[in-house]
């Protein structure tokens, strides 16, 4: 009879190796692409609720002062 041996090896081949490295890195790379971009876009509220923040205080400050003057010069 004949006996087809299939050869057992635990291991990857060099151009395996290279191959998954080169996926893992387009991933991680696409990742930090995402996190890079949400850190960005939270900076960016936070400034934009501080300005809105200001504004509020100035409108506020300048009613005030309206409100309580007495003539116009």
């Amino acid at each position: 009879m004949f006996k087809a041996q299939i050869s057992q090896t635990g291991g990857f081949t060099l151009i395996e190796i290279i191959i998954y490295i080169a996926i893992l890195a387009i991933i991680l790379y696409f990742i930090s692409g995402f996190i890079f971009n949400g850190v960005n876009s939270s900076s960016k509220i936070q400034a934009w609720q501080e300005v809105n923040d200001n504004g509020r205080f100035i409108e506020n400050k300048l009613l005030e002062a309206v409100q309580s003057s007495k003539g116009v010069n």
